[in-house]
């Protein structure tokens, strides 16, 4: 690798607070010259042009009464070399819960759904023996465009947690075609179930 140089990273980001819904919006700019990947058959190469990627963000957070929503979405496109770093055009985060104290404000209660998603997008591969991704082969397929989804109960009574995560839970009522990365799928429905009781504060 006596032939390969440092990269350079140029990044510009800005970012604007309103008080509407508690909102960011936020922009990234990334220029990487010399951008160092490994190819299909698992090689090392760099980039002889550079690699510019843009990023269009925002993050939300809406409260009524005990009911509370937040949202964070990116829109980011590779501008040029869009073949040596796939990535989806869009990510959102969303997690719908309510909030509230019980038993006379000595518990509190927190339940809710979380949804991740992002669009379809033919991703890198991972490659086990060199323990990194590797560019898709001609023989590649998408992954993405099918949310995840959590629900979750989180019961906090002074110094102990109760916790209850059914995760994944909408493979339970629809086929199972999300991936971490190609072929890797992510786990079907599970039901996690947990104490936490902290004996020093």
């Amino acid at each position: 690798f006596s032939n390969f140089k440092n990269q350079n990273i140029l990044e510009f980001k800005g970012k604007i607070n309103l008080k509407w819904w508690d909102t960011q919006l936020f922009a990234n700019y990334f220029r990487i010259d010399r951008y160092a990947y490994f190819d299909f058959s698992g090689q090392p190469a760099q980039s002889s042009t550079s690699l510019n990627i843009s990023q269009l963000g925002a993050e939300s957070t809406a409260t009524y009464g005990k009911f509370n929503l937040n949202m964070r979405v990116l829109l980011q496109n590779a501008l040029t070399n869009k073949d040596l770093l796939p990535m989806p055009n869009f990510i959102g985060r969303f997690n719908f819960f309510y909030q509230s104290k019980a038993f006379k404000n000595a518990a509190e209660i927190q339940t809710g759904v979380k949804v991740y998603y992002f669009t379809k997008f033919a991703s890198r591969e991972y490659m086990p023996v060199i323990n990194e991704f590797v560019l898709p082969s001609s023989n590649s397929y998408s992954i993405g465009g099918q949310p995840i989804a959590d629900a979750y109960f989180n019961l906090k009574v002074k110094r102990m947690m109760i916790y209850a995560e059914a995760q994944h839970f909408n493979t339970s009522f629809m086929k199972n075609q999300s991936y971490a990365a190609p072929y890797y799928p992510i786990a079907d429905f599970r039901l996690n179930l947990g104490l936490v009781w902290y004996l020093f504060h």
